[in-house]
């Protein structure tokens, strides 16, 4: 069997293709506000898709195409983009039908748990983790039994830290996609063996290294004990992130606690809070980073909660502007991510609890076009945004007196796959 295409050739791909529309329009003598309407999108989608940030459907490429004269150019080199990655499907397909993996994890291009601990090898060590075996004498999570296996192994700064690294961006990207339960013991494994390396001898030349992951690994305690509706546990977790973060002079930790915060207050009904937590993680966060911006986009959502449509406009308007701020390469999925569309994030979502329903059904259409396809073709990688969105648009059709059509999208979000997470912040769905 061949081996699985590389995921970052299909980054590269989408990237290229970003660069010939840029080539193309300029070449037309247009800029990205002037090509937005013959597309059918926003100047931010055009500039989003110019940098590969954001898939867009072939509808798109065809238009765009005919509107610059690039004869047939970017349809082809859309549909070879395509062609890679459904071949890039088939092909992991047939490695999971090799390798099977257990029935809570989802194969996609990234490392597994399983792979991730075949890569981590002996360099992963244990320093201390007998005493935490101790503390937990029944129900070791597996990663805990690989940081106890490999405890013998030489203790190297290097590999050390970057050995969890790779495992907190596994976490990372894959959070969204494991049940929280399952993925407590695991985390908290990790987190427990980094706060041992920090109280080594490694802490002499790679404390603030060492800190900063476990200020990440915190704030994905904090995430994952409040999907358990765990406020308390969340709490300390959040604290602890916001210490760590203070430790190692990293600011943006600190942004992505003051999130969490800001989720447990927006859904707890304290939306005055929530705005609170919100303004101050940006003060931690600076400008151009995801912190910053998806903050931003939680400010909006808790002012319109609290119904103050000038506050929502004000603050949409400052997220698009750190949106366009962000770097090429920020990530899109992923615990610590934010969605690009045409609109911010939660831009549906706080049209409808403004109740402008006509605009909160446009917006919702547009996250399903950019994110899930008009045939539902993305369910299975995102079923929580998935099944949120079609929610946000059945509330939408209600709220115009529609029932036959939210009736319809009400019944698309029931029918998606199961839901791994109970309040779903994926930053995917509207």
């Amino acid at each position: 069997m061949c081996a699985v295409i590389d995921p970052n050739a299909v980054a590269r791909a989408r990237r290229a293709l970003g660069r010939q529309l840029a080539k193309y329009r300029r070449a037309a003598g247009l800029n990205q506000h002037q090509l937005a309407p013959h597309t059918h999108y926003g100047r931010s989608t055009i500039a989003n898709v110019e940098v590969g940030r954001q898939n867009v459907p072939r509808r798109f490429w065809e238009r765009a195409d005919a509107t610059l004269g690039a004869g047939g150019s970017l349809v082809s080199q859309y549909d070879e983009l395509t062609s890679l990655v459904q071949q890039q499907r088939r092909e992991i397909a047939e490695a999971s039908a090799n390798y099977p993996v257990a029935s809570n994890e989802q194969v996609i291009p990234v490392p597994t748990r399983r792979d991730v601990f075949g890569y981590l090898g002996a360099g992963l060590t244990s320093a201390g983790l007998q005493q935490i075996a101790a503390r937990w004498p029944a129900g070791l999570p597996r990663v805990v039994h690989a940081l106890e296996a490999t405890r013998h192994a030489e203790l190297r700064d290097s590999a050390t830290l970057e050995n969890l690294s790779t495992l907190i961006d596994h976490y990372k990207r894959t959070f969204r996609s494991t049940p929280p339960a399952g993925l407590y013991g695991e985390i908290l494994g990790v987190r427990l063996h980094a706060g041992s390396l920090i109280n080594s001898a490694v802490k002499a030349k790679s404390g603030p290294e060492l800190m900063v992951a476990a200020g990440w690994l915190s704030n994905l305690l904090a995430l994952v004990t409040h999907d358990l509706d765990d406020r308390a546990a969340s709490l300390v977790w959040c604290a602890d992130a916001e210490r760590c973060a203070g430790e190692a002079r990293h600011p943006e930790l600190a942004g992505w606690a003051a999130q969490t915060r800001v989720l447990m207050s927006f859904y707890g009904g304290q939306a005055k809070d929530a705005v609170a937590h919100a303004q101050r993680g940006q003060r931690h966060a600076p400008l151009g980073t995801v912190a910053h911006a998806k903050l931003l986009t939680q400010e909006m959502r808790a002012w319109a909660l609290l119904g103050n449509a000038d506050k929502v406009g004000a603050t949409r308007r400052r997220a698009d502007e750190a949106i366009a701020r962000l770097p090429g390469d920020a990530p899109t999925r992923g615990a610590f991510s934010i969605s690009l569309t045409d609109d911010p994030p939660y831009t549906a979502t706080s049209l409808l609890l403004l109740g402008l329903y006509q605009d909160a059904a446009e917006a919702a259409r547009r996250v399903i076009a950019a994110f899930y396809g008009l045939a539902g073709e993305g369910r299975g990688a995102h079923p929580s945004g998935f099944a949120c969105t079609y929610l946000v648009l059945a509330l939408a059709q209600a709220g115009l007196g529609k029932l036959d059509e939210a009736y319809a999208a009400g019944s698309l979000a029931l029918d998606a796959p199961r839901r791994v997470r109970p309040a779903p912040d994926d930053g995917s769905f509207s």
